[in-house]
């Protein structure tokens, strides 16, 4: 994703900003490791101890610091990166939560902003329904 990124002007703007972009994905993708781990979970018990885990401590936590972190319409300012397109992947279901929306606005205004891409919002009206 990263050359891809470069090749189509998604990377950042330098070295240092594109390596604390992979460190943002890096903490995106260890998330979407434990929404897995939940949601896959065959045990009810654990399962249900994943979900809360997820939901009152990793959740809050990297919402958070994402929306902390918000420098523009998007993560890194006024042009989306590939940090904006992977996290939309993970949290645009989480985003339209009203909670969620209230408690973390900046963040959900960056998911809204790349929902709004013309060939995001084309895929997303076109793409296979999934649980994903």
């Amino acid at each position: 994703a990263r050359l891809v990124a470069e090749k189509h002007g998604l990377a950042g703007k330098n070295d240092v900003e594109n390596a604390a972009m992979a460190g943002v994905m890096d903490a995106v993708a260890d998330y979407q490791t434990k929404i897995f781990d939940s949601f896959f979970e065959k045990d009810e018990a654990k399962k249900a101890e994943n979900t809360k885990d997820l939901n009152e401590k990793h959740t809050p936590l990297i919402l958070g610091k994402l929306n902390d972190m918000v420098a523009g319409k998007f993560l890194y300012g006024d042009s989306p990166t590939w940090v904006d397109l992977g996290a939309y992947l993970v949290f645009n279901d989480v985003a339209k939560d009203d909670n969620i929306q209230k408690t973390y606005g900046k963040f959900c205004g960056v998911l809204k902003e790349v929902e709004n891409l013309p060939n995001i919002k084309a895929w997303m009206e076109k793409r296979p329904k999934s649980d994903f």
